[in-house]
């Protein structure tokens, strides 16, 4: 999944009149929310903005440079403004983007009735990227914008669309984010391998045994989604499990263990053996979820540690009754 631009709303701080230290607790709380971002791949490690930083000045006579070096000699958030740092400022907007997105940008003004303006917000809408404001007025205080902008067609037909633009402001707006960008990435997976690839984005809460891998790469591409499905579902499943009271996890689906017969006979046993990535062992993987008639996800339950790892998935496994 491709990473998302970030672009800074000038509009949120050219106008604003908080005192110093109010913007300096905003664009700390601003820097956590990238980190967070960053740590999970959602953006790239830049800033787009229509001017360098030290020339973004607010109603203060602040520019936004300061005010990260106001930051930087704080003990408290010199974390944050480290980031800001090290983070490459891309301006003005369009610097280093092809022909087409210049084309495109140009060829984009407001519809009259935006709430929203400045080019910054035009620009985050055509690169489906994220926006970042300062929280200076209610307008900012959210984690998507939407944007209406209007486009001149070949056909010289005025053509007015909107568009969602997700946004940050706050540091818990990364949370979000980081949702959106997991389910989109869920959305895009079609190939098996996709899905071992990205497992731990999208599957947060499950292990995998490592022998997972072969067993994955086994399934053929039309039975994927459904597995797919149910696997999102044993994830939400552990990760509610994890932050609750409960003793086993409550599962949406079908999970059983296998009979005694089966688990008594050594070889149909050793047929659920995998190793484990939690115990680094060969551990017996018997408790199963059902997916049509002839496929199974076998699972090993750890209560002490409350976690739920698979170890295979694909056809049903012989029993004592096959």
């Amino acid at each position: 999944m491709n990473q998302k631009a970030v672009i800074f709303n000038d509009e949120s701080f050219l106008h604003s009149q908080e005192p110093s230290c109010d913007l300096c607790r905003f664009l700390a709380s601003i820097a956590r929310g990238l980190a967070a971002l960053l740590s999970q791949d959602v953006i790239l490690m830049e800033i787009r903005s229509v001017r360098e930083f030290y020339q973004i000045i607010s109603g203060s006579g602040l520019s936004l440079y300061d005010l990260i070096l106001t930051l930087s000699k704080s003990n408290e958030y010199r974390d944050e403004a480290r980031l800001l740092l090290q983070m490459t400022v891309r301006a003005p907007l369009l610097n280093g983007l092809p022909n087409d997105i210049n084309d495109a940008f140009w060829g984009l003004e407001y519809a009259p009735e935006q709430d929203l303006s400045g080019d910054a917000l035009v620009l985050c809408a055509l690169l489906e990227g994220v926006a970042v404001s300062l929280p200076t007025a209610t307008a900012w205080e959210t984690n998507s914008l939407l944007v209406k902008l209007q486009l001149l067609t070949p056909d010289e037909e005025l053509l007015t669309y909107s568009v969602q633009v997700e946004h940050l402001s706050r540091e818990e707006h990364s949370i979000h984010l980081i949702e959106n960008s997991k389910q989109r990435l869920f959305t895009d997976i079609v190939q098996p391998e996709q899905a071992w690839l990205h497992r731990e984005k999208i599957f947060p809460s499950l292990l995998f045994s490592s022998d997972l891998e072969q067993h994955m790469a086994d399934v053929q591409v039309g039975e994927f989604l459904p597995i797919l499905r149910r696997l999102k579902e044993l994830d939400n499943a552990a990760g509610s499990w994890l932050g609750s009271d409960e003793k086993w996890p409550i599962f949406p689906c079908k999970v059983t263990g296998e009979s005694k017969s089966t688990m008594s006979n050594d070889k149909l046993r050793k047929l659920r053996a995998f190793r484990s990535s939690l115990t680094g062992a060969v551990e017996i993987f018997e408790q199963h979820a059902r997916i049509g008639g002839n496929t199974r996800i076998h699972m090993r339950i750890d209560v002490a540690s409350k976690t739920i790892e698979i170890g295979y998935l694909g056809p049903h496994l012989p029993t004592s009754g096959s």
